[in-house]
């Protein structure tokens, strides 16, 4: 059997990544550039992962086929690579620029028809974004034309997964890992399917799972809470985001054909995992760099933009945003006159005629 080599041996790649590997009945070579931990993954040819929430098998063993540093073995990783039909990543988006020099060396001569790489990083057209890194490398048109047999999906990929100073991972039953349909029908992997509208999955996620954290993060602070879970289980605070939510309903019918039945089961299946008080995330690994969150293409800003342009009002959203500006601006010991916020949403917001119309309703409320 070829190996599935996998780059990426951290929290989201132990956790989720190379366990549906091995579920999905491949032998995985694990590639990263953390010497101590390969060290340990050698010894043990594999790791334990602890599932939180299983009571009947809390502890799973994740068998290696092999693991190897990319700077200190390359010349084997190429190799490996070039053994392979199947490449897995979670480097995170800056790090695929490193992954994408290795994949051309390994199979500049191979014929590539029945390769993938598949990108599990947690930003939008992961795919797209490996392959404009991936043509970088092509030099003439042979090349070109047999790269385009590589199928690299995009993707969309969900799990809780912590990593302790130890290097053990504890994540949770619930696992998703999907590639867009169109791009790459079957993979051939039991546990990562191939899925319709991964568009509209993708910010399903983004807005139902990612703003919401987000959002109770900030306002956990004001009620002095420490963990991520117990603002997901506050009442107060869901009841004062719920306004938001229901906008986010709104727009994933209207704009991604997500039915509202759906997006209200997604919702409740998030919100009980960011409650497993087992997994414990302190909220200020959370509630944290919000002027970077409130720019036009972030969680909190992109869908209310999307929502405007659909001609729903926005005001409800809008306050939860004014209110976590106090929050932040409380905690982070910077005392902004409404003159100074002012300016820095004027300077985020004010590209755009919808982001002039937001800019001008959040000052209402300020």
């Amino acid at each position: 059997m070829k190996p599935a080599v996998h780059f990426g041996a951290g929290a989201l790649g132990r956790g989720l990544v190379i366990p549906i590997l091995v579920q999905s009945g491949q032998k995985v070579v694990a590639v990263d550039t953390n010497s101590n931990l390969l060290s340990k993954l050698k010894e043990q040819k594999g790791y334990q992962l602890h599932i939180s929430d299983d009571e009947n098998n809390p502890y799973q063993f994740i068998p290696l086929y092999n693991s190897l540093n990319s700077v200190e073995e390359n010349a084997e990783v190429i190799e490996t690579v070039r053994q392979a039909d199947i490449v897995t990543t979670a480097v995170r988006r800056q790090n695929l620029k490193y992954v994408a020099p290795v994949i051309y060396e390994a199979w500049k001569n191979q014929d590539c028809k029945n390769k993938q790489v598949i990108c599990c990083e947690n930003v939008e057209n992961a795919g797209s974004i490996f392959r404009e890194l991936l043509d970088k490398y092509l030099k003439t048109d042979e090349e070109k034309e047999n790269f385009k047999n590589i199928q690299i999906p995009d993707t969309i990929v969900d799990r809780i997964c912590a990593m302790s100073d130890d290097y053990t991972i504890t994540s949770e039953i619930f696992h998703e890992c999907s590639v867009d349909r169109t791009q790459d029908p079957d993979t051939h992997l039991e546990f990562i399917p191939s899925i319709d509208n991964i568009k509209g999955h993708f910010y399903r996620k983004r807005y139902l799972m990612n703003s919401y954290a987000d959002a109770i993060s900030f306002l956990g602070l004001e009620k002095e809470l420490l963990y991520l879970y117990e603002a997901a289980q506050n009442e107060e605070i869901n009841q004062y985001i719920e306004k938001t939510i229901r906008l986010y309903f709104k727009l994933l019918e209207v704009k991604y054909d997500i039915p509202r039945e759906e997006s209200e089961h997604w919702f409740t299946l998030y919100r009980k995992r960011l409650s497993n008080s087992n997994i414990p995330r302190e909220l200020n690994t959370v509630a944290r760099n919000l002027w970077d969150k409130l720019t036009l293409q972030e969680r909190f800003v992109c869908p209310l933009m999307e929502l405007k342009e659909i001609g729903i009002d926005v005001i409800d959203a809008l306050r939860s945003i004014v209110r976590m500006i106090e929050i932040n601006s409380k905690y982070q010991n910077e005392a902004l006159s409404k003159e100074a916020i002012s300016l820095r949403l004027e300077k985020l917001w004010c590209k755009n005629s919808i982001g002039n119309e937001l800019y001008k309703e959040i000052m209402t409320l300020i």
